[in-house]
């Protein structure tokens, strides 16, 4: 747990300077995502788990969901570039 926590705070570290300025989650498109570096990608996954864990009271983290969703919004975003990746999430979190 303790070497995770260290290569979560060292990717964020490296990727600061990127977040410096924040970040609009609400308005990151598909083509932004995929235009980030792997580091920043780990950061935006990290907060969408986040998000998507305070809406449903999760609090638990699960690095094997963590990458199943990445690779999931990863293939989502190659086929709708201008798609804002949160209104992607929000509706694969909540089906109707």
């Amino acid at each position: 747990m303790k070497k995770l926590f260290v290569a979560a705070a060292l990717a964020s570290a490296l990727a600061a300077p990127a977040f410096a300025a924040g970040m609009d989650m609400a308005a990151l498109t598909c083509k932004d995502l995929l235009a980030m570096s792997d580091d920043e990608k780990g950061i935006v996954l990290f907060w969408i788990d986040g998000y998507v864990s305070h809406k449903t009271g999760n609090t638990t983290v699960d690095i094997d969901g963590i990458k199943a969703d990445g690779a999931k919004i990863g293939a989502y975003c190659a086929a709708n570039t201008d798609a804002k990746v949160l209104e992607y999430v929000e509706a694969a979190t909540n089906p109707q």
